[in-house]
């Protein structure tokens, strides 16, 4: 019996260093995990930039296609601080898609247009001009 009970304390206590084993090495992975997780966090950020930087560099070339960049931020931002930054009113919004009219019309990021004077327009074929201040 003396044996046995010497063989099931020695099972015993390795069990018990098996389990600390065991939940090192799942900490060691979480921790892993979390820091892939951050990398790709980090990579997606970056590549936001990248893309917008470029998109905006571009724009700024071609008054017509920042004129939709900033018709899409429009769109999109709703922050007080963020529409701050591409000079969107929070209270009078960009008109918010290419529309069409008669006769060439000017909207700036600083323009009060909204939906209601934008409906008025005459809508035809001619597509809205931007003029970018």
């Amino acid at each position: 019996m003396a044996v046995l009970e010497k063989l099931d304390g020695q099972i015993a206590r390795k069990q018990e260093k098996l389990n600390a084993l065991k939940a090192r090495k799942q900490a060691i992975e979480n921790r892993q995990k979390v820091k892939v997780k951050e990398q790709e966090r980090k990579a997606e950020t970056r590549r936001k930039i990248l893309v917008g930087a470029e998109v905006l560099k571009r724009a700024r070339n071609h008054p017509d296609q920042y004129a939709r960049v900033l018709a899409m931020m429009d769109e999109t931002l709703t922050r007080e601080d963020d529409r701050k930054l591409f000079g969107l009113d929070l209270d009078n919004r960009l008109i918010s898609k290419v529309i069409f009219c008669s006769t060439p019309r000017y909207i700036t990021p600083q323009s009060t247009h909204t939906a209601d004077q934008i409906d008025a327009l005459n809508y035809d074929s001619a597509p809205v001009r931007w003029q970018i201040a």
